[in-house]
């Protein structure tokens, strides 16, 4: 590997200029939850955020090749991003799901990728870093990110650079209602948006849009869909999406069933599979990944559903679930392959689902009863990873007390 020189100006610049093209800012986004005032990108402010970083990335690159360097930085922002970044970022995407949904998306030369909920770009980040696995350059493939909240667009620019992606392009704005982005302009789509958001609120101006129109009126009152819907309509024919839900989109009556049914019969879905409880820091639900491929103009699509129950295939750390590297990689061979694996997975014709209130939870296809028992170790570990966290909140509050005013007694 060819050695490189440099300096802290370069770096600095380099950095400057790519953030400063790259973050597409609106001056103000009606939100889901409140109207939100967001300055325009300022070229000083990214300076003065990034000065820190850029001295490092400058100082570790001293006698050793920048790229190699540039490696183990992002590497350090992605572990900081997963342990100390819930400070700024509410939720991510955790490191197994995000490397899971990363490896469904076979990403080819010349592809452009959308995240409509990009968060700090931990999925596109994977995807990247699967890229170089497979020894490709990762800036063969232009990366796209929709953000609403502008302190996760400007980390999530951060975390590609130091992985050493620069073409992409991470837009601050409301995927939902203010989206900027072209009909079929992108040959992969990847989203894990946020977990059951409810807009009713916003049903009446969404109701029309060209963009939901599976399932036909009235429009969800939460955004599971919509989500979904949108990354669909992103899609070139031939194209793939995954997105992560809840498991309640999969089987709740309604609107949302007539969704599943439209998307259903237009042959768009590929496979669904049931994850284990518990893989984000602060959901216990279980979720959901969907695998979607949009069929080729005149092609009919897919006539079954690859029904995969992963729900027990989690391994416990502390108080969450995590998806080892084994799992993951028969997960994927599984998808790839869409050859059943009994007892956790099932080829089901598109005629069952129907039949069976358009629901698309895997278990309801399988015939086994999943091993709900747990271990007594597995249980301590949790009862005294709960202590510890009550000892914590405990002297948290104990330090505020003592650090209230108090009243003088003279």
């Amino acid at each position: 590997m060819t050695q490189l020189k440099l300096s802290a100006h370069d770096v600095f610049e380099s950095l400057e200029t790519v953030l400063g093209q790259r973050l597409k800012f609106h001056k103000r986004l009606k939100t889901g939850w409140s109207s939100v005032t967001v300055p325009a990108t300022d070229p000083a402010a990214i300076a003065r955020s990034s000065r820190k970083i850029v001295l490092f990335v400058a100082q570790v690159s001293s006698g050793k090749s920048a790229q190699n360097a540039l490696v183990e930085l992002g590497e350090a922002c992605s572990d900081l991003l997963d342990h100390g970044g819930r400070s700024v970022v509410t939720s991510q995407t955790p490191s197994g799901v995000a490397k899971l949904m990363a490896a469904q998306l076979d990403a080819q030369a010349g592809m452009r990728i959308l995240d409509p909920a990009c968060g700090v770009a931990r999925v596109l980040v994977e995807v990247a870093k699967e890229q170089v696995q497979q020894h490709k350059d990762p800036n063969d493939l232009e990366y796209v990110g929709q953000e609403i909240d502008p302190n996760a667009a400007f980390l999530g620019a951060l975390h590609l650079m130091l992985h050493g992606v620069v073409r992409f392009q991470i837009q601050v704005e409301d995927s939902l209602t203010q989206s900027t982005l072209k009909a079929e302009d992108f040959d992969r789509v990847v989203g894990d948006p946020p977990i059951a958001l409810a807009i009713p609120h916003l049903v009446s101006d969404l109701q029309g849009d060209a963009r939901f129109t599976f399932g036909g009126a009235p429009l969800p009152k939460t955004a599971d869909w919509l989500f979904v819907q949108h990354g669909l309509v992103a899609l070139k024919p031939g194209g793939r999406a995954v997105f992560i839900t809840a498991h309640a989109p999969m089987f709740r009556s309604g609107a949302e069933a007539a969704i599943r049914r439209d998307i259903l019969s237009a042959g768009w879905v590929s496979a669904v599979v049931a994850l284990p409880s518990a893989l984000y820091p602060n959901l216990a639900l279980p979720l959901v990944m969907t695998i979607f491929e949009r069929p080729e103009e005149g092609a009919r699509g897919r006539q079954d559903v690859l029904m995969i129950d992963a729900s027990t295939l989690g391994t416990r750390e502390g108080r969450i679930n995590v998806l080892s590297e084994n799992v993951r990689q028969q997960l994927t061979t599984l998808i790839r392959d869409r050859a059943p694996s009994e007892p956790y997975t099932a080829l089901v014709e598109s005629e069952r689902i129907f039949e069976n209130k358009d629901a698309w939870q895997p278990n309801q296809y399988l015939d086994f009863e999943p091993d709900q028992t747990r271990d007594l170790k597995v249980i301590e570990a949790d009862l005294q990873q709960q202590l510890k966290h009550l000892k914590d909140v405990e002297q948290a509050l104990q330090q505020s007390f003592d650090a209230l005013p108090r009243e003088s007694t003279d």
